[in-house]
């Protein structure tokens, strides 16, 4: 995958947390996904289809999920419930749209997100497909967007 294909999504991550979140990000090295896998607390996935498909994944450990969504909902959340998992598939929703405006000429469409939660899973995408992993830090405390993306030659 392509940085100008990357670059959308670290941008949406970053101006998403900072606006509605009130949260400055330290962004890590984009790099390839590679084995092992990080593992993490809950995810958030969105498929992509169109001129292009793929997936975007936003994992969080749990404490930071739970601190995202009490501040995007404007209440504490400290417990992992329904509250958490609806806010953090709308934070990946909110940060896909952003996204996908800047991939320029493209006709894509998003998926409902589907949020996957238990401690230390792991997630394995298109293993034909390159993953690009860009680690974030809060607070001490890192989480992972992962894209992978591609032309969609049945398009």
């Amino acid at each position: 995958m392509e940085e100008q294909l990357m670059r959308p999504f670290v941008d949406a991550t970053v101006e998403v947390m900072e606006k509605m979140l009130n949260v400055t990000l330290q962004i890590g090295e984009r790099t390839p996904k590679m084995m092992p896998f990080h593992t993490h607390d809950i995810s958030s996935v969105i498929s992509f289809s169109g001129t292009m498909r793929g997936v975007m994944v936003l994992s969080f450990p749990e404490p930071l999920a739970l601190k995202f969504a009490s501040a995007l909902l404007g209440t504490e959340i400290v417990i992992a419930g329904p509250e958490l998992i609806d806010a953090i598939g709308e934070l990946a929703n909110i940060i896909a749209g952003n996204a996908k405006k800047g991939l320029e000429g493209e006709s894509l469409d998003i998926s409902i997100p589907s949020v996957v939660t238990g401690h230390k899973h792991v997630l394995s995408l298109r293993s034909d497909s390159t993953t690009v992993m860009a680690p974030f830090t809060f607070e001490n405390q890192i989480f992972a967007l992962e894209v992978c993306l591609e032309t969609n030659k049945n398009a």
